[in-house]
């Protein structure tokens, strides 16, 4: 994957793997695993032009380590989102 990293959608929807190839996590696999993801996928719409669409939203669920490589999991919680809750807070 791109930049050591591989991502994955389950075919219902509802979770994202992103798998660390390169092991930047390998000493700190929660790093940057506390904020919640608005996910939007790149394809093609019915007459073949490229779009994005939006997934949901997404909250951290835990990681793995799979064949030595650390897998961070994700789950949907949300279908739709206000721009609202888009606000960033530190």
């Amino acid at each position: 994957g791109k930049n050591g990293w591989e991502n994955y959608l389950s075919n219902d929807r509802e979770t994202i793997i992103e798998k660390d190839t390169k092991d930047n996590l390998k000493a700190n696999p929660e790093r940057d695993f506390i904020e919640k993801r608005v996910v939007f996928m790149k394809m093609r719409d019915k007459y073949g032009k490229k779009c994005c669409k939006f997934i949901g939203v997404f909250a951290p669920n835990g990681y793995s380590e799979v064949d030595g490589h650390i897998e961070r999991h994700y789950k949907r919680e949300a279908t739709k989102i206000s721009i609202a809750d888009l606000q960033y807070h530190k």
